[in-house]
């Protein structure tokens, strides 16, 4: 099994069912056969979509690629997801030098914060 298998069974599965859509009717949103719909849920040997019907099943069933290529960002608020990525992202130097920074921008903005509700 691939491991982007299981994510997009998931995705997969969580749109069509918030749509309530059969996976026949997303086979024709997305011009493919149910089949494919089927093994694509089913996390088949056979569950290698091509990008050509993966592609459309993804825009008919409007999922973020975020919930598939990056399933560990287990967040619903874009901004922690964005900042997840980038911090993914970072080389190990890269990662050293923004910790410290983080960590105190943090520290000023949440004493702002509280100074703010106190006055």
């Amino acid at each position: 099994m691939n491991a982007f298998s299981k994510p997009l069974a998931d995705a997969i599965k969580r749109a069509r069912g918030k749509l309530g859509l059969t996976q026949e009717q997303v086979a024709e949103l997305a011009n493919t056969d149910p089949s494919n719909i089927m093994k694509m849920e089913n996390i088949g040997r056979n569950a290698n979509p091509e990008l050509a019907t993966l592609y459309p099943v993804i825009r008919a069933l409007s999922i973020d690629p975020q919930e598939i290529f990056y399933p560990e960002l287990k967040t619903e608020d874009p901004n922690c997801r964005t900042l997840q990525q980038l911090v993914c992202k970072c080389s190990d130097a890269e990662a050293e030098a923004l910790i410290p920074i983080i960590h105190e921008l943090l520290f000023f903005m949440r004493s702002t914060k509280k100074a703010d509700i106190t006055e």
